[in-house]
């Protein structure tokens, strides 16, 4: 168990805070591991601030690394009022670069000037590694398989179908199709002998897409939510999955990919599942900012249907 003490000032305004506690870094083995503490406030009414903590582990040596590892942590605060909170991150698989949130706390700002923090990190000791997955990211072979089948699809060679939107073909492989997508799987049965696929998306999300299924990874400056909508479409789980995970890590932060009634809108527009449970918890998490919101008297003006099943929802997520 590695155990850290901080002292911090109480925040006094909304934002994300980034750089309150020092990162802690630990060696084990030949890994080297750093995890950041991040916090977000939001003011309610009456001057009452919430405060949101987030936890957040990287690989040094690697830190585009997304695999696994085992750890989980405790903390427990206590303000100038001596007012105590704990939390608990139990020990299990956890991504790198995925935020965790550990806390939340509500205070005045009249009330509390400082946040005595305890912060013990716990890591099965001798037994942190990289799941096994992290071979995708760092091993030289499936660099070459990632860039030979990439390499596949740019040309085309020994294609068996064609996958055709708003006028344009792009050959692919049945094979490969089907071995990413539920949704390819089930259409390429044996007695299927048709040539083309109409696909209901935009050339450069079905590039990105195919990217994916053949190289597992997609472009930096792609559109995400088009992206996921694909996915979701064409059931490429472990592509919704990512897109998910990107998606929420940029709410926590208060960095969103997009507007959050956007968000929604195109969720009920396309039926994507993945993203309308993104914003629902989302809505969940931060309900009484949103429902008081004006941009959510619009939605209810305009889509009145799905937002009394958004509310439904709501409440059975609430229970």
């Amino acid at each position: 168990m590695i155990t850290k003490r901080f002292c911090i000032p109480t925040p006094a305004k909304e934002g994300i805070y980034e750089e309150l506690v020092p990162d802690i870094i630990v060696n084990v083995g030949h890994h080297e591991w750093r995890w950041s503490l991040k916090f977000q406030v939001t003011v309610d009414i009456g001057s009452r601030f919430n405060l949101k903590g987030y936890c957040v582990m990287y690989d040094v040596k690697h830190p585009s690394s997304r695999a696994t590892a085992r750890w989980g942590a405790h903390f427990k605060s206590i303000d100038s009022n001596n007012w105590t909170s704990k939390a608990d991150l139990p020990c299990k698989e956890r991504l790198f670069q995925q935020c965790y949130r550990w806390i939340i706390l509500e205070y005045h700002k009249l009330h509390a000037n400082e946040f005595d923090w305890i912060f013990e990190l716990e890591v099965e000791d001798g037994k942190i590694e990289l799941a096994p997955d992290a071979k995708l990211f760092k091993g030289a072979s499936h660099a070459t398989l990632s860039q030979s089948f990439d390499s596949l699809l740019q040309s085309g060679l020994l294609s068996d179908v064609k996958l055709c939107s708003e006028g344009k073909a792009i050959p692919a492989h049945r094979a490969i199709l089907a071995a990413r997508s539920e949704f390819f799987k089930a259409k390429f049965k044996p007695e299927w002998n048709e040539e083309t696929v109409a696909i209901d998306v935009s050339p450069p999300v079905l590039k990105e897409m195919l990217r994916y299924m053949y190289s597992g990874s997609f472009g930096e400056s792609v559109d995400i939510i088009s992206l996921l909508i694909a996915a979701d479409m064409y059931l490429i789980t472990d592509l919704c999955n990512e897109l998910k995970e990107r998606i929420e890590e940029g709410l926590k932060l208060g960095k969103p990919i997009a507007p959050i009634f956007e968000m929604l809108k195109l969720s009920v527009l396309h039926n994507s599942k993945h993203l309308r449970s993104i914003v629902l918890r989302y809505i969940s998490d931060n309900r009484e900012k949103v429902l008081k919101s004006k941009e959510w008297t619009k939605f209810q003006q305009a889509h009145r249907k799905e937002a009394a099943e958004v509310a439904l929802d709501l409440v059975n997520m609430i229970g």
